[in-house]
């Protein structure tokens, strides 16, 4: 299984939301509206999860 990467949006908004922003301020920041902001978190955090569950599986020695 390969690792996946986050795009440069996804990025840009995992990053405002981590710090602090609302999904409005991001929203106005990057000149998306709210739910296309929903959307690359939705498929942000999916990626993030899975990247959690690959780094987890490696470090149990399952990722072979």
């Amino acid at each position: 299984m390969s690792v996946p990467e986050l795009t440069f949006t996804e990025k840009r908004i995992v990053l405002l939301a981590a710090s602090g922003k609302s999904t409005q301020e991001i929203a106005r920041l990057v000149k998306f509206d709210e739910p296309t902001v929903e959307w690359h978190l939705s498929r942000a955090n999916r990626k993030l999860d899975q990247m959690c569950a690959l780094r987890q599986s490696a470090k149990d020695g399952r990722g072979r």
